[in-house]
């Protein structure tokens, strides 16, 4: 379901964003973008003379129904067969490429993102005194001075970056997670849990694919079959909506998903990822939106903007990013990131992310809308054609990371204690673990 015209219309562009995004494999898609404008020249001849040979065989054709049945008009008809054959062969080979060609190519990029280093567009709960604390180390508060929080049986059991939460922390988490869903419910996000598992082409259509990542480094495939473990729902709540075609008027259409979210996470190491900052398997709550192109820059910073309204509830002192090209995933034109203060950390660290795609999945899972005719005249406007929808994603809630977030601003040594935010008293009954 691509526009090849639309690429060539557009190969600056997409140059721009293979460079900007230092892709390890930009020199066989820039190489692929210069073979394109060929294969477009050559195809537009082949179909040129596909055409030719087709009102050629119709015009014999009518000869025929009008009672001329000579041999030599059948062999004039055999003849063009086999010149549609010689023809439509190449010719499919020329769609094949430029299909492969069109299909590797990564989004373009939004104007305003920067190439190499992230913006930042807003603070949350700003404070003057964000220091580095070891005291607050979420791990040694967790595992050591509390017993709420157990890696090394979970790395016995299940393997490293695997845990067990107890008590009071396993109540922090569904607190978080029963407020998550609630506060998307207020915003118009339909609820759902998704499957936590999905097949490879559709991941790989959803823009999680080897031409930007090592797929086997970062997802868990389940041998002997087609399918992987998912990293994110959004994966499985694009694919809900794959081959559907909307009405304008059902747009956008606004899901949230709770899911496991897995991940290999075979890069990381080093204190900076310790702990509960990055692990293989956590709860996620997901949200997704598809729209009309016109709405979706405005249904990026609507979805950020819930973003920065929970951390802001939550207490939690934060930076909002515009992230740089070299940072987008192969599907995202434009993304914002918010990134915690983690005192025992040291540093701020992620904890949502949201993207907007335009049309790069919906081409892949052929979500479209009927597009209305706007004009005076009665009849134009009762013509519809179709279009590609819009998809955005963003995280509304990752567990463990906010855990780790609470735990580390709001522990007090002297008191041996968590408090619990405002917002989730309600959830948990208690206001200190």
């Amino acid at each position: 379901m691509f526009s090849r015209k639309n690429v060539i219309a557009n190969l600056d562009l997409y140059k721009k964003s293979i460079l900007s995004r230092e892709l390890h494999n930009e020199t066989e898609l820039i190489s692929g973008l210069e073979d394109l404008e060929k294969i477009h020249s050559n195809v537009s001849k082949l179909s040129y003379e596909v055409k030719k040979l087709q009102q050629k065989r119709i015009a014999l054709e009518k000869q025929v129904a009008s009672g001329v049945k000579t041999p030599e008009l059948f062999q004039k008809l055999k003849d063009l067969k086999k010149q549609s054959v010689d023809i439509t062969e190449p010719l499919n080979g020329y769609e094949v490429s430029s299909w492969k060609i069109c299909n590797s190519l990564p989004n373009t990029v939004d104007p305003s993102n920067s190439d190499k280093k992230p913006l930042i567009v807003e603070w949350i709960n700003p404070k003057h005194d964000v220091k580095p604390n070891k005291e607050l180390d979420h791990l040694k508060i967790l595992t050591e001075n509390k017993l709420l929080l157990d890696f090394y049986a979970g790395s016995n059991v299940s393997g490293s970056n695997c845990f067990y939460l107890f008590d009071e922390l396993l109540e922090l988490e569904n607190s978080l997670i029963a407020y998550a869903l609630k506060f998307a419910k207020n915003k118009g996000f339909q609820l759902s849990s998704t499957p936590s598992f999905a097949k490879l082409p559709m991941i790989a259509a959803c823009g999680y694919r080897p031409s930007q990542r090592d797929m086997d480094s970062q997802i868990y495939t389940l041998n002997g079959t087609d399918q992987a473990l998912i990293a994110t729902s959004e994966i499985t709540l694009a694919g809900y909506e794959m081959s559907r075609t909307f009405l304008q008027s059902e747009l956008p259409l606004k899901k949230c998903g709770l899911s496991r979210a897995f991940r290999k996470e075979a890069a990381a190491q080093g204190t900076g990822v310790r702990g509960l900052y990055r692990v293989h398997e956590f709860n996620k709550v997901e949200l997704f939106a598809w729209t009309l192109p016109e709405q979706s820059m405005q249904m990026l910073e609507d979805m950020k903007d819930l973003q920065v309204e929970i951390i802001k509830s939550l207490g939690l002192t934060a930076q909002v990013l515009q992230m740089p090209n070299n940072d987008l995933g192969a599907p995202a034109y434009k993304k914002y990131d918010i990134e915690c203060w983690m005192p025992g950390r040291g540093t701020f660290g992620e904890v949502t992310s949201t993207s907007n795609c335009t049309d790069f999945q919906s081409r892949r899972l052929v979500t479209r809308y009927k597009k209305q005719g706007k004009s005076d005249d009665k009849e134009t406007q009762k013509s519809t054609s179709l279009e590609f929808v819009h998809t955005l994603n963003g995280t509304c809630m990752a567990l463990p990371r906010i855990l780790l977030a609470i735990v580390e601003n709001n522990y007090d040594p002297k008191t041996n204690k968590i408090k619990v935010p405002d917002v989730l008293v309600p959830y948990m009954e208690i206001t200190e673990f």
